[in-house]
């Protein structure tokens, strides 16, 4: 099962570095390895030599993961949307907040 939390952030780019999408998804370079070869058996992504520096490889979205990547962010700013129609802003920037202090714990239980 592809944790898609985790691949969020191969979902902006066409293209990108292995290596460069450990950062924004607060991973080691041996989790996004594991996610990448994931997302690389389901469909979702190909792998290729970086063009620019042989030794690294990139990562690019294939139509079905252009697809999926589509449809989550879609689904989260629908979702964002309603919340913000609920709440006034001051809550929804609590609970923006609340969110990435969750998200942040939830990283740190996984190394």
């Amino acid at each position: 099962m592809v944790p898609w939390r985790r691949a969020g952030s191969l979902t902006f780019a066409p293209r990108i570095a292995a290596s460069s999408a450990t950062s924004p998804a607060r991973m080691t370079k041996q989790s996004m390895a594991y996610l990448v070869e994931a997302l690389a058996e389901g469909g979702y992504v190909t792998i290729q030599p970086d063009p620019t520096d042989g030794r690294a490889k990139s990562v690019c979205l294939t139509a079905r993961g252009q697809k999926v990547s589509e449809t989550l962010v879609r689904l989260s700013r629908k979702v964002e949307a309603d919340f913000s129609a609920l709440l006034d802003p001051g809550k929804m920037a609590m609970l923006r907040e609340l969110l990435s202090d969750l998200a942040i714990a939830l990283d740190s239980t996984e190394r």
